[in-house]
């Protein structure tokens, strides 16, 4: 990403004649209230600083209301430094990865869904059901699973999340067919997730993720570990924590690693299950 593209008409940047590329499938962002959903997928629209030179990186808004709703969180963003917790209603907000490269002189594209699950992050409370979430979950190529782990009652919190998310994932997913069935003998989940530990910036000495997270998680850490077959933790800030520096603005780190490895993982998965 070179700069930042426009959010304000919520169009999808089109394709050249030239570009050659498939739709991948989806990525699903799901996380508790405040885990920073928002504020990862608005400083998607900046350059991270990790990015990876050989490839161009961009998201652009999928529609009209997730381009507002972007546009409002970097104006936010950039007027008192932090988005506050998500308010709206209207869910999901879709968005489009896409990755831009060369292959034997030919430019390619290939794009990737994203789905801002549930931007309120209520969907693990009981009165706030909604199948039509979960048969979206049960379609997906991926997970981008945000956790916050700044939070005094993290454990209790993400342990409740994720048991009765967890449960209906599988429930949805069984309901498919043999062949697009997500889940392995024993019931875990096979597409792929990357657990983002967000607000890292708070945790300048965290070390190893995965030891942080099974210190901040406690038994929800345990509970990722036996319902997901495959999964990576990352650590990330889409705040960021260096005000004075890149001209006395914060920037970005750790939100492209969990992104790439997200779709590097999804083509590897075997063809007899992938949904698409």
């Amino acid at each position: 990403m070179r700069g930042a593209p426009s959010v304000n008409n919520g169009a999808v940047i089109a394709l050249s004649d030239s570009d050659e590329g498939d739709v991948r499938g989806s990525i699903v962002f799901w996380g508790a209230p405040a885990s920073g959903k928002t504020t990862f997928i608005a400083r998607m629209f900046l350059r991270p600083d990790d990015a990876d030179e050989s490839d161009e990186w961009q998201v652009t808004a999928g529609d009209a209301d997730s381009a507002d709703y972007v546009a409002n969180a970097l104006k936010e963003i950039e007027r008192t430094g932090t988005v506050r917790p998500t308010q709206v209603t209207n869910r999901p907000f879709r968005f489009l990865l896409q990755r831009r490269y060369r292959r034997l002189l030919l430019r390619r594209t290939d794009e990737w869904e994203i789905v801002v699950l549930d931007p309120k992050g209520e969907i693990f409370l009981p009165d706030r059901f909604d199948p039509s979430l979960y048969k979206l979950a049960a379609d997906a190529t991926g997970f981008a699973l945000m956790v916050d782990p700044s939070k005094d009652d993290a454990q209790d919190q993400h342990w409740d999340m994720l048991l009765g998310n967890i449960h209906w994932f599988a429930r949805e997913m069984r309901k498919r067919s043999p062949s697009r069935r997500a889940l392995d003998q024993h019931n875990r989940i096979r597409i792929p997730v990357a657990v983002c530990l967000t607000k890292m910036d708070l945790f300048p000495d965290h070390g190893d993720p995965g030891a942080f997270m099974r210190e901040r998680l406690g038994p929800a850490h345990e509970l990722i570990k036996s319902s997901f077959l495959n999964y990576r933790i990352f650590a990330c800030s889409a705040l960021g924590a260096s005000p004075g520096l890149h001209g006395g603005e914060s920037r970005p780190w750790g939100l492209l690693p969990p992104l790439r490895w997200l779709t590097e993982a999804a083509r590897s998965r075997p063809l007899s299950w992938r949904p698409w």
